[in-house]
């Protein structure tokens, strides 16, 4: 508006224009823009124009404004309170592409001006030209913002692939499905296992409440009905869904809104991506779970088997040494001989004492894998996982470590990896491993978009405060730096004896 009115001012007089964008899927107003508005109108952020419904939207709506119309009393401008500039009627010219309805542009002039045919040809001609730039603009707002959730779903399948716990990741994702797409709420679903029951929500996500009041609203968003009672599951006000089967599981992921027809194929496809990504984790999960149950069946088996060969065998035979030794006693036979037998039983419970010391260390096992192995074992699926291309530079030789050092160690870089793939957008990363004469040093680094340090260092979201604690732990040192537009380091160095 603020581009067309001097130019429309300087052809025909105009004071005002202002123009309604149209959406057919809700067959309602969506946005509004204005120049040049009276005081009445321009009150409130043009809250006059934004409230209800007038005549020439309804008009549009139900086919009756289909060339510039000359003179329309405008019922906004009637009804509005306050300086008015003498503004009492407009002309109303739809805004049409070949195929599409998109909103109507309505232009004002101080008194009753009239426009003549030519002139009314000539902003219907205007009209078509800003109807086809509205096209233009909306269908590539459209394709940046479904590019933009697209990408976003990406790093969230990325995040998923990560979690092993079925039962700890479903609440998080749809949560972050809501926040970072926008959407009113999302519910993760099981049906009813029969006719006559309820289904179970599973997890359960809403938009974070604004309480300002929508930027522009009509009575026509409110008025249209609810979705049955039994098909509104996550909001008590839904007026329409969608939800997608999540592949090779019982459950189903659904979206509800308040508004009616907001749904269309690009939500569609967005549900069903998601859809499949929920699969492939929860399958994912299940199978991690079935792995750890079987090894830990394998691992029962294997211990009963040789407890029964080894230490029952033994203690079995102790058993009947110290019956036999009893009996001896009982007989008074040769001290001796019950001597021996003695003998032997110490010998048979020490071997059994010893056998059992075997197994428990079996149990518990130490990782005598190096650091440098564990490290690079530990980037591998990241890497996999990412588009960022992770370098791992271990520049000393494998000096020994103690085992919570290295586990402290190995929970930094976790914690740094993900930060970098969830929030860095970074291209490439290095992380590098170093040892002077009395210290080991590892620094993590990222060409990502960088970020306002605040503080000592933190920021609220990161988890820096935790790896700081870690290498302190140590008795070392932490250092995080970041530049907007330059990325992140981290640094951490631990003196060798820890």
């Amino acid at each position: 508006m603020e581009v067309i009115l001097p130019k429309l001012g300087e052809a025909f007089g105009l004071t005002a224009a202002w123009a309604f964008r149209f959406d057919a899927a809700r067959s309602s107003f969506v946005e509004v823009g204005a120049s040049g508005l009276p005081p009445a109108l321009a009150v409130e952020d043009a809250r006059p124009l934004k409230v209800g419904w007038c005549e020439c939207q309804d008009q549009f709506v139900h086919g009756k404004l289909a060339t510039a119309v000359n003179v329309v009393r405008c019922s906004r401008l009637r009804d509005a309170i306050g300086e008015k500039q003498d503004l009492v009627y407009h002309a109303s010219i739809p805004l049409r592409t070949k195929d599409k309805a998109l909103g109507i542009l309505n232009v004002a002039a101080s008194g009753r001006q009239v426009f003549t045919e030519e002139s009314l040809a000539l902003l219907e001609t205007i009209g078509h030209h800003v109807a086809v730039a509205l096209d233009r603009s909306a269908l590539l707002a459209d394709e940046t913002q479904r590019a933009n959730q697209l990408r976003a779903l990406v790093e969230m399948a990325a995040e998923l692939t990560r979690l092993q716990d079925s039962n700890a990741f479903l609440e998080p994702a749809v949560t972050q499905f809501v926040e970072t797409l926008g959407y009113e709420a999302c519910g993760i679903v099981q049906p009813a296992y029969e006719e006559g029951h309820e289904g179970k929500l599973v997890a359960l996500a809403h938009q974070q409440s604004n309480d300002e009041e929508p930027s522009y609203t009509y009575d026509s968003d409110t008025a249209t009905p609810l979705l049955p009672a039994d098909a509104r599951l996550l909001l008590d006000q839904a007026r329409s869904f969608i939800a997608k089967s999540i592949p090779n599981t019982p459950f189903s992921v659904r979206l509800e809104s308040k508004r009616t027809g907001v749904f269309a194929d690009p939500d569609e496809d967005l549900l069903s991506a998601f859809a499949l990504f929920l699969g492939a984790a929860l399958q994912n999960a299940k199978s991690h779970q079935q792995s750890l149950a079987s090894a830990k069946w394998a691992e029962r088996r294997k211990l009963a088997a040789d407890l029964h060969d080894a230490v029952s065998q033994r203690l079995f035979s102790a058993n009947l040494i110290a019956k036999a030794a009893s009996l001896m006693l009982s007989d008074q036979m040769d001290t001796e001989h019950i001597q021996d037998r003695l003998v032997r039983l110490q010998e048979l419970l020490a071997e059994s004492q010893e056998e059992m010391r075997d197994l428990i260390k079996t149990l518990r096992p130490l990782d005598e894998r190096s650091f440098a192995t564990r490290l690079k074992e530990r980037v591998q699926p990241l890497q996999l996982q990412s588009l960022t291309k992770i370098n791992v530079h271990y520049d000393c030789p494998d000096f020994p470590l103690l085992p919570r050092t290295v586990d402290a160690l190995l929970l930094v870089v976790d914690e740094a990896m993900h930060n970098i793939l969830k929030h860095a957008r970074a291209k490439q990363t290095d992380i590098t491993v170093a040892i002077d004469w009395n210290s080991l040093q590892m620094v993590i680094q990222d060409d990502g978009v960088g970020f306002e340090v605040n503080g000592a260092g933190t920021q609220h979201g990161l988890g820096t405060s935790t790896m700081e604690e870690r290498i302190k732990s140590l008795g070392g040192r932490f250092a995080l730096t970041s530049v907007p537009g330059s990325g992140t380091t981290v640094t951490c160095k631990i003196p060798l004896q820890t």
